[in-house]
């Protein structure tokens, strides 16, 4: 499986960085993913996705892995295996009403396994299919909307498009 970051930030483009990026601290190497809001208690949680016999290369980012998803739905990553799919994590900014981001329900072929945030921004962790794409545009205060965006898996790349519909008649 590949793994993307897709940043949607103050430059109101989507931004797509191949690879997720690795931090060693204590012993272990893990993708910090910022806090999650951890069950009953509220607490924060830190979202950590540790990296497990998998060789991290120099300049620290993971851009093939397996995701695996425990049955407590813990992640971590390791050796890859054959796949089509992508892991992607979408960093949309959330900072207030003047800086909001609009993300479209997800469709077929887009399922989402965790989120996090680290403010100003909001991520889903997502498992994307071929042919899947995720859909969003900003928003803000007095009715303005910003452009909307598709990113879209092709099974072999991850790519970003304006995507602004036509106009009823």
């Amino acid at each position: 499986m590949k793994l993307y970051m897709v940043e949607f930030d103050d430059r109101d483009i989507p931004v797509i960085e191949e690879g997720i990026e690795i931090e060693a601290g204590d012993g272990r190497q893990a993708a910090n993913l910022g806090a999650d809001v951890g069950g009953q208690t509220l607490a924060m949680v830190p979202l950590l996705i540790p990296v497990v016999d998998v060789e991290v290369p120099e300049d620290r980012r993971l851009r093939e892995a397996h995701v695996s998803i425990d049955e407590e739905g813990k992640l971590s990553f390791h050796q890859p295996r054959e796949s089509d799919a992508a892991f992607v994590v979408l960093s949309a900014i959330q900072r207030s009403p003047d800086a909001r981001t609009e993300v479209e329900p997800y469709g077929a072929g887009v399922e989402c396994v965790a989120n996090a945030f680290e403010r100003p921004m909001d991520r889903q962790l997502l498992v994307v299919q071929p042919g899947a794409r995720i859909r969003f545009r900003r928003f803000g205060r007095g009715g303005h909307y910003g452009r909307w965006f598709v990113v879209e898996w092709n099974g072999t790349e991850l790519a970003s498009r304006n995507d602004e519909p036509s106009e009823p008649a």
